[in-house]
C-alpha cells in the first residue's frame, strides 16, 4: 500500500489478483500530567490526562481495485488546565491574535469535557493500473524528509478526504524516472472557538 508501513496478515496468494488482508490492531496510549502536548499523533488531540487511539481494519483487492478500511477511534480524558487568561491588555490580545489565533485552527482545549470521536483513519479506495494509482483516501500523507515533521504534509493531525493521482513506483522515460502524487481535497476546521 502506498505510504503505509503496516504489517499485514495475509490470507491470499501473492500472485493472485485477489487479496483479503487483516490489518494489525493498534492501540496507542498517552498520559499528559500537566498540560496538553502532542506531536505527530494523527487523530489524537493535544489533551491533558489519559488518551487512547484504537485502529484496526481490512484490505481487499480484486483486479485493479483495492479497498482499505482502517478507522481510528479516539478517546481523551481532556482534563481542564490553565489556558491563556481572558483578562489581558489589548496589546497582548493583538499579539496573541496576530501570532497564534489567526494562523491555524489550533484550539487550546477541544471542548469542556471528555472527547470521543471516530475518524475514517487510514482508509482508501484505489484503482491501480501498472505503476499508477487513482483513488479517494483519508490516509495521512507524509511529504519530504524531516526530523520532527515532514516538509509539507505529516501525521500531526487526522488525515483529510482527498482525491489522489500518483505513481506506485518510478515511471521510466527517455529523460529519467519520475514519481509523483497530485492531490485535491478540502480541509475542515474544528469549529471550536479559541
Amino acid at each position: 500500500l502506498p505510504g503505509q508501513g503496516l504489517s499485514r496478515c495475509k490470507l491470499s496468494d501473492s500472485t493472485s489478483s485477489k487479496a483479503f488482508l487483516l490489518l494489525p490492531l493498534e492501540l496507542k496510549q498517552q498520559y499528559s500530567t500537566h498540560h496538553p502536548y502532542g506531536w505527530n499523533d494523527g487523530s489524537m488531540i493535544p489533551s491533558k490526562g489519559y488518551q487512547t487511539e484504537l485502529a484496526f481494519g481490512v484490505f481487499l483487492k480484486k483486479g485493479i481495485v483495492s479497498f482499505q478500511l482502517r478507522p481510528e477511534l479516539v478517546f481523551a480524558q481532556n482534563s481542564s488546565y490553565s489556558t491563556f487568561p481572558s483578562q489581558q491588555s489589548d496589546t497582548i490580545w493583538k499579539s496573541y491574535y496576530d501570532n497564534v489565533l489567526n494562523k491555524i485552527d489550533a484550539p487550546e482545549r477541544f471542548g469542556s469535557g471528555s472527547y470521543f470521536k471516530i475518524f475514517p483513519g487510514q482508509s482508501s479506495l484505489r484503482f491501480n493500473y501498472h505503476k499508477i494509482s487513482l483513488g479517494l483516501s483519508t490516509e495521512n500523507l507524509w511529504w519530504g524528509p524531516g526530523i520532527r515533521n515532514a516538509l509539507l504534509m505529516s501525521n500531526n493531525a487526522p488525515g483529510f478526504p482527498h482525491l489522489s493521482f500518483n505513481s506506485l513506483q518510478p515511471v521510466g522515460s527517455p529523460i529519467g524516472s519520475f514519481e509523483w502524487q497530485l492531490i485535491s481535497g478540502k480541509l475542515k476546521g474544528s469549529n471550536i472557538l479559541p
